[in-house]
């Protein structure tokens, strides 16, 4: 058997070869990659491979393009109703946000609906879904779906 020595430029080995393509040690050949086929480094270590995990999106396309219309909807409507509808005690008169009146399982339906909006300030928000169904549906604030 002929005598060689390994291809890894920080191993110093010359003997009988592990691996001949390319020409590696038993120890530099344990840490050679097969599956990429890639040469051992400069340190004579193979940098793990980077594995990507799929990672689920918090929002989906479809969902997105709804949000993304909701969204120039929603700054429409502040700007052409810039006071609160809904005017609860400790209410602050600016409106800044969007209460929903069509909830339940068909969000999805009303949710781009402007007819279904009331804008309202931030602390009216609060009470208003402090309040039981019930109570929603008796003061305007809730629709039947």
């Amino acid at each position: 058997m002929k005598v060689k020595s390994c291809s890894n430029p920080n191993c110093d080995y010359v003997g009988t070869l592990f691996k001949s393509s390319p020409p590696l040690c038993k120890n530099c050949a344990m840490k050679y990659n097969y599956q990429n086929k890639e040469k051992v480094s400069e340190n004579g270590l193979n940098k793990a491979r980077e594995v990507k995990k799929y990672v689920i999106p918090k929002v989906g396309e479809k969902q997105k393009k709804i949000n993304t219309a909701y969204t120039i909807l929603k700054e429409q409507f502040l700007k052409d109703k810039p006071y609160c509808g809904i005017r609860f005690n400790n209410c602050t008169k600016i409106a800044t946000d969007i209460h929903h009146k069509g909830i339940g399982s068909n969000k999805r339906k009303y949710y781009n609906d402007t007819t279904t909006w009331i804008q309202t300030c931030r602390n009216c928000h609060d009470v208003t879904h402090d309040l039981s169904a019930e109570e929603q549906y008796t003061l305007g604030l809730r629709i039947r779906t």
